[in-house]
Parts: C-alpha cells; sequence; structure tokens
C-alpha cells in the first residue's frame, strides 16, 4: 500500500504487533497516541524501514525492548511523552543515526546511562522535563555536538550533574 501517514489516536489500543503494520513499506509517520499500550515487542516497528516521524505520547509503556528501534534508521522524531518509562537501555537509541528531536517528558526515568545517545550525533532537541531524574553521567552529550540546549527542556527533576543542577545544563 501507499500509505505514508497513519495516526490511530484515543482508541483505547492496547497492544501492538508487527502484524499490525504488515505491507505499510511507506509508511513515514506513525501516531499511536493517546492509547493505553503498555508493551511493545521488539520486533513491532521492524518492517517500517520508511518511518521518519512515531508518536508513541500518553500510553502507559513501562519499557523498550533495547533492539525496538533498530531497523528504524530513517527515524527523525520520536516521542514517548507522558508514559511509564522507568529506565532507557544504551542500545535502544543506537541505531538512530538521523534522530533530530527526542522527546521523553512526562515519564519516571530515573537515570540515564553513559553511551545512551552516543550514536545520535544529529540530536538537536531532547526533551526531558518532569521525569524523577537523579543521576545523569558527566558526558552523556559529548557526541551530541548539535544539540541545542536552547532548544532542550530538562526541568523538573531532581538531577545533578557535577555540580551543576540539570536545569542548569542549558549553560554548558
Amino acid at each position: 500500500t501507499k500509505l505514508e501517514i497513519l495516526m490511530v489516536i484515543n482508541a483505547t489500543l492496547s497492544e501492538a504487533s508487527k502484524e499490525d503494520f504488515e505491507g505499510l513499506k511507506n509508511l513515514t509517520d506513525l501516531n499511536l497516541s493517546k492509547n493505553l499500550i503498555e508493551k511493545l515487542p521488539v520486533d513491532v516497528f521492524e518492517d517500517l524501514k520508511n518511518l521518519k516521524k512515531l508518536i508513541l505520547d500518553d500510553n502507559k509503556i513501562q519499557m523498550l525492548p533495547p533492539k525496538i528501534f533498530m531497523e528504524n534508521s530513517n527515524l527523525v522524531e520520536l516521542s514517548l511523552m507522558n508514559n511509564n518509562l522507568q529506565s532507557i537501555n544504551d542500545e535502544t537509541f543506537k541505531n538512530l543515526k538521523a534522530l533530530k528531536r527526542l522527546y521523553l517528558t512526562g515519564n519516571k526515568l530515573e537515570d540515564l546511562k553513559s553511551g545512551t545517545f552516543d550514536n545520535n550525533e544529529e540530536l538537536m532537541v531532547l526533551h526531558l522535563t518532569r521525569n524523577e531524574l537523579k543521576y545523569i553521567p558527566e558526558n552523556i552529550f559529548e557526541k551530541n555536538t548539535a544539540l541545542r540546549f536552547d532548544k532542550s527542556k530538562f526541568s523538573d527533576n531532581k538531577c545533578i550533574d557535577g555540580s551543576k543542577k540539570i536545569t542548569d545544563l542549558a549553560i554548558f
């Protein structure tokens, strides 16, 4: 099919599987926000190699399998706002080399691991507002030379990075 944009919003969808997207090879935008999704299988987006924008806001997602985005190297924008994410494996975003915008606002993230964003050299915008971050490794963003701290948001966290609070990261 030639479908490029698919929006399944506020549809009480409780799960998604690889089969749900079978034959949608041309899909570039997928919005599954405001549903009841708690878990996503590792292969759910495997066939969506042309996907550029993925919105999973306002679900109940608790964790992401480490290799869930392995086949989505064209992804430019990923939004996981207002879920129940508690941690992110350092492999999760590894293959997202084109990623420019990442929205993780309103989750339950407590820490970020070194290397989490190392392969996201194109990352320009990162929103981590309203999480429970207590620690961020000192050099976590050193490979993100395109990251615009004036466009990124880190407020409402308890995090301390060295001697700086996360809300002070914009001055780096």
